[in-house]
C-alpha cells in the first residue's frame, strides 16, 4: 500500500476525496505525488515519487476512472524499471504491494517544486525537442536530471540503491 499525494487539479482528475489519516506505505519506495499538466493541447498526469523524485507520465486521454489511470501508472512504472535495467526479482514485489493505494492532499512544498521543474523541463523538451512526453525517451531525460533535493544525485540512481535486496 502507498499514498498518492495529489494536487487539487489531479484529485480533481481522478475524482477521489483525500484522506486524512495516512498509513504507513508497505512499498520500499514510499508514496508517490501526483499533478497535472498540459503541453501541446494534451493532458498529463505526472507521478513523481517520495524518496527518489523518479518521474512517470502519462496521458489522460481516454481515461476515466482512477483505477484506469492508476493501472496505467503502474505499466509504465514496470516499463521504467525495465529501462532502468533492474531484475524483475527486485521490482515486482514492489508493484505487487502497489495494488492498494490511498489519496491524500501534498503536504511537502519541496517535492511540489521539483515536481514542477520537473513539469517545466518535460514542456521545453517536448515544445523543442519535439520529444513525445509520455514515451521512453522523455522518461530517460527527466529521471537523469540532478535535482537539489535528491543531493543531486539522479533519481535512478536512487531507485537501484532503494530497491536492492
Amino acid at each position: 500500500m502507498f499514498a498518492l499525494h495529489c494536487t487539487k487539479k489531479a484529485q480533481d482528475r481522478l475524482k477521489v476525496k483525500p484522506v486524512s489519516a495516512l498509513p504507513e506505505p508497505t512499498t520500499r519506495l514510499g508514496n508517490w505525488y501526483c499533478n497535472e499538466f498540459t503541453t501541446s493541447r494534451r493532458k498529463y498526469l505526472i507521478f513523481v515519487n517520495v524518496r527518489t523524485l523518479l518521474p512517470i507520465v502519462v496521458s489522460v486521454k481516454g481515461l476515466k476512472t482512477s483505477r484506469d489511470i492508476l493501472e496505467l501508472f503502474k505499466q509504465r512504472l514496470f516499463k521504467a524499471f525495465l529501462l532502468l535495467q533492474l531484475p524483475e526479482e527486485k521490482f515486482m514485489p514492489e508493484l505487487v504491494e502497489m495494488d492498494e493505494a490511498v489519496f491524500a492532499k501534498t503536504s511537502n512544498r519541496s517535492i511540489v517544486g521539483s515536481m514542477n521543474d520537473i513539469i517545466a523541463q518535460a514542456k521545453f523538451s517536448s515544445d523543442y525537442h519535439e520529444i513525445d512526453v509520455d514515451s521512453p525517451a522523455m522518461f530517460e531525460s527527466l529521471s537523469q536530471i540532478p535535482l537539489k533535493a535528491n543531493g543531486y544525485k539522479r533519481s535512478t540512481e536512487l531507485v537501484a540503491e532503494l530497491l536492492r535486496p
